[in-house]
């Protein structure tokens, strides 16, 4: 068992050995994950499940991924950046072979539905009309009365803008910010 000083948070002391190069698992993780938001299958398929006995589909570009993470002081956008930049992301998602390993070898670019959310803000923006996000299921995050979405989030002008939209254009923003062009 781990000791640490009386002083300090034990959770200060779990983040600053998280992130130390020599922990090889926390940044294939994170990148796992980015590449799994950004081409719908993860190079550890299912992206949850990293362990020893479920091997990277790719563990060269895995570990090329992690390193450049750490070596990049955990800048994720530069992670994006490596991938949106790749040739594997700009793929036609017309798969060239009928060979099922195609998709697990990123062959070919993942056609992929759009979410819910973002085919209702496109709906409403081109009919000019919104949308209440509601459920009978009581989630927090289905629908946020107008009064408590402004004290919550600042940006948020309407219930029909969903967290994750919001997340998506904050994103968008700072990388339009960066300069940064292909």
């Amino acid at each position: 068992m781990a000791s640490y000083p009386p002083d300090k948070d034990p959770r200060e002391v779990f983040a600053q050995w998280l992130i130390r190069p020599e922990n090889p698992w926390f940044s294939r993780h994170i990148v796992n994950r980015a590449w799994y938001w950004l081409l719908g299958r993860g190079i550890v398929h299912e992206p949850d499940d990293i362990r020893p006995d479920n091997p990277a589909q790719n563990p060269e570009l895995l570990n090329y991924l992690g390193q450049e993470l750490v070596a990049g002081r955990y800048d994720l956008k530069h992670i994006f950046r490596l991938i949106l930049n790749s040739k594997t992301y700009q793929l036609s998602p017309i798969a060239k072979t009928k060979d099922p390993r195609a998709a697990e070898n990123f062959a070919y670019y993942p056609l992929r539905r759009l979410e819910a959310e973002v085919l209702i803000d496109a709906v409403c923006q081109l009919t000019g009309t919104t949308e209440s996000y509601s459920s009978i299921i009581p989630e927090p995050y289905t629908f946020i009365p107008k009064t408590a979405a402004r004290s919550l989030c600042p940006m948020a002008v309407s219930p029909a803008r969903s967290w994750r939209r919001l997340a998506a254009r904050h994103v968008i923003r700072a990388w339009n910010r960066s300069g940064t062009t292909r």
